[in-house]
């Protein structure tokens, strides 16, 4: 007896290698359906993966839902993350073409939420920061000047700047320091130069200068002093040579020169002394030459900063 075997070829389509298609149930108001998962892939030319990303399709075209991958030519892993209905959710890593790490950002429904650091090429952190519901909130220091080197250190709350604030030069040294207060410039403010010696102080009120401010020279000398209000000079601005004498004194109003204006050549003698009002001379100026003779030329009766007699 004989036997036959009857062998069949069976052809089964193959789909094009970029897409494939995948069950998955989809969790929507308390209703399960069953929806569709396609996982997109590209390749380099020489066949190495470029790209792996799950998507699913609604009315508006094809969207990421699941997850997502991509790599470098060199076969490195360049991005991974999770994305939900087209918006990233959770924590989402990007890698440089050496495999280190370049940022990583936790996100909720496609805005950033939770740490967000970048990092240099060989994995030095380049910068801290962290966000709630897309808006910077918590700490933050920044490293522009290269691996290790801190520019900018302070705080956010709900996208504003609030409390104490520091920025640093390349060397390390503190440049200003002071806080905030919802955004806004609050109290004590010191700029220093890169010796470490203060050059400037101000007092700040909800982001406008309030108080005293005062100017040094490198060496600490007291340069100028004005007094502020609102924002705006209010009282005599004093200003001083290096060697310590005096050499202007002006009035203001509103941020406006009113009153007294006098000014001294650097050996103490007078130079000029006379009145303003509204930001002009009005009223009788003197004019002095430095050997201590009055300056006949300009000196007599000013009115809006005319001279109409002597």
């Amino acid at each position: 007896m004989s036997i036959h075997v009857l062998l069949l070829l069976v052809v089964v389509p193959v789909a094009p290698p970029e897409l494939h298609v995948a069950a998955a149930m989809v969790q929507d108001a308390g209703k399960v359906e069953v929806g569709k998962v396609e996982v997109i892939e590209e390749r380099y030319a020489d066949g190495t993966p470029k790209l792996r990303r799950e998507v699913r399709r609604d009315k508006d075209g094809v969207v990421n839902h699941g997850l997502f991958q991509s790599w470098h030519p060199n076969a490195q892993i360049s991005r991974t993350g999770r994305a939900v209905d087209g918006r990233w959710e959770g924590l989402v890593l990007d890698y440089y073409i050496n495999g280190k790490l370049k940022d990583e950002s936790e996100y909720k429904r496609g805005v950033r939420h939770g740490r967000h650091n970048t990092y240099w090429y060989e994995g030095e952190v380049k910068r801290i920061e962290s966000y709630k519901d897309g808006a910077l909130h918590g700490r933050f220091e920044d490293y522009r000047f290269g691996p290790g080197l801190k520019s900018v250190e302070g705080q956010y709350v709900d996208g504003k700047e609030d409390g104490v604030w520091k920025e640093y030069d390349n060397a390390g040294a503190v440049l200003s320091e002071g806080a905030y207060k919802l955004g806004a410039k609050h109290g004590l403010w010191i700029t220093r130069n890169a010796a470490g010696q203060k050059t400037m102080e101000e007092t700040y009120r909800d982001g406008l200068i309030d108080g005293v401010s005062r100017e040094f020279a490198p060496t600490g000398e007291r340069l100028v002093e004005v007094h502020y209000k609102a924002g705006k000079s209010e009282g005599v601005r004093t200003e001083w040579y290096l060697s310590g004498v005096k050499k202007s004194e002006n009035g203001y109003i509103g941020g406006v020169p009113n009153g007294r204006s006098a000014a001294w050549f650097e050996d103490g003698k007078p130079q000029v002394e006379g009145e303003m009002k509204a930001g002009k001379r009005n009223g009788r100026w003197t004019f002095w030459n430095a050997d201590g003779s009055v300056n006949a030329a300009w000196s007599g009766v000013y009115e809006n900063d005319k001279r109409i007699g002597d």
